[in-house]
């Protein structure tokens, strides 16, 4: 419900505030289709599994933005995200040639698309191995969201929503 120049606007403004705040994390954001983004970490550049905490804090970071961010044409309208991700092993190719892309392929990548598309809006949902990992690692706080199933390949996974950083001793 606007037009094309309020389109446009709007697109500006919301990818000119998503590329800074992704600068502030070690992602990489790999194609956008639609309405959607996929944004990885560890790939192309591997940082071992740290990738899940550089996901978890920028999923938070762009959920916290997003309460802030303004439509320019619609002041008082916010935006709805919806995020998912998963941890696990996948493959990174470039495709083309007269315009190369990187594409990031495998079972990893098709979960985490679950993830999301299975999410709710303003919310992270997050795989079991997500979840495993940021409580191997520490910081952050997470609550069940049961077990979904993920299609017929795939079969069921227990799943969660990242809540936020843990609490700080420090104050």
């Amino acid at each position: 419900d606007c037009t094309a120049l309020e389109l446009i606007e709007f697109l500006n403004s919301f990818y000119g505030v998503l590329d800074s705040r992704l600068r502030k994390f070690r992602v990489y954001q790999v194609h956008n289709m639609a309405d959607e983004f996929q944004i990885v970490s560890g790939m192309p550049q591997c940082i071992g599994e740290e990738h899940v905490t550089e996901i978890a804090a920028m999923a938070l970071d762009l959920l916290a933005g997003s309460v802030l961010f303004q439509v320019p044409h619609k002041p008082n309208k916010k935006i709805n995200l919806r995020m998912g991700f998963h941890s696990g092993p996948t493959t990174g190719v470039v495709a083309g040639s007269s315009i190369p892309n990187y594409c990031v392929m495998g079972d990893t990548a098709a979960i985490a698309r679950v993830m999301e598309k299975m999410g709710e809006g303003m919310r992270i949902h997050i795989s079991s191995s997500s979840k495993d990992l940021l409580d191997k690692l520490g910081g952050y706080r997470c609550e069940p969201r049961g077990i979904l199933d993920l299609g017929t390949k795939r079969g069921q996974m227990e799943t969660f929503w990242l809540l936020g950083r843990e609490a700080n001793e420090d104050g």
